[in-house]
């Protein structure tokens, strides 16, 4: 059996001794603040790496890991599938210990949102409604996760 893969897995999630966590980019940035902060990074990387990042100290990542954890989340997962920054919220959730907050997560985006399919926001907006969303989903990820 191959170890390489679960070691580098191990070491993306920082749980290999002797590999620090957390950045201190964000780190101590106030909940109310990282809104603004996901959709500020948006655009010099994917909605996905913007939440990932932004979020990252919180759930003991640095930020290079978050960011290349949701590298393939961007326009969707699955390309046009579940939004990109939706499928991050729903990762952190979990790695907070919030796993029961995704389906009211999910529940809320959609709600709010119209739709949780990137495809949609494509179609009906382009691009100029990501910001927002990442704004939504990381307003929500405050309230339900880290709140």
């Amino acid at each position: 059996m191959k170890t390489g893969g679960a070691v580098g897995i191990a070491a993306l999630i920082g749980a290999v001794p002797g590999i620090p966590r957390a950045d201190a980019a964000t780190a101590g940035t106030a909940l109310a603040e990282r809104p603004e902060t996901a959709a500020g990074r948006f655009g010099a990387m994917s909605c996905a790496q913007a939440l990932a990042t932004t979020y990252a100290d919180l759930v003991g990542l640095r930020e290079e890991q978050a960011k290349a954890l949701a590298s393939g989340f961007g326009l969707g997962m699955g390309r046009k599938q579940t939004c990109g920054a939706l499928t991050v919220a729903l990762m952190l959730s979990g790695l907070a210990g919030k796993g029961d907050a995704c389906a009211s997560l999910m529940d809320a985006f959609e709600k709010e949102m119209g739709s949780t399919q990137c495809a949609f926001f494509v179609d009906q907006f382009g691009y100029s409604r990501c910001r927002d969303l990442l704004r939504f989903v990381s307003r929500q990820l405050n309230e339900r996760a880290f709140g």
